[in-house]
């Protein structure tokens, strides 16, 4: 699995999963659930958190061209969540984005 605390994932949309993410003195319990799937081309989820407001949509949408393929993320929402929290910043979510695409990219370069 490419992320060890999502224990079940299924791209199905109404599916719904939890997992704790803790940062030093923060804990973040991620609530997903998938809004749409286009099986090899789209899928879209709500994500928020339990212990904070917020609420947002994240997408990734492949597409292709000869023998190429492009894979495009779009996230909207973040402005929702309390810009009193570290975790919360542009900058802390582009880390974040970074080491999600980073563990994608090894898993798919594993499975090639």
């Amino acid at each position: 699995m490419v992320f060890n605390n999502i224990t079940e994932f299924k791209p199905k949309v109404g599916f719904e999963t939890a997992f704790l993410v803790s940062s030093e003195e923060r804990d973040f319990t991620h609530l997903w659930k998938v809004t749409e799937v286009m099986p090899n081309k789209k899928i879209a989820y709500t994500w928020q958190y339990k212990e904070y407001s917020g609420k947002s949509i994240s997408s990734f949408e492949i597409s292709e061209d000869k023998n190429q393929s492009t894979l495009k993320i779009t996230c909207t929402g973040l402005e929702t969540f309390p810009d009193t929290i570290p975790e919360f910043s542009r900058e802390s979510c582009e880390q974040g984005w970074s080491y999600f695409m980073n563990r994608l990219k090894g898993y798919i370069e594993n499975k090639a």
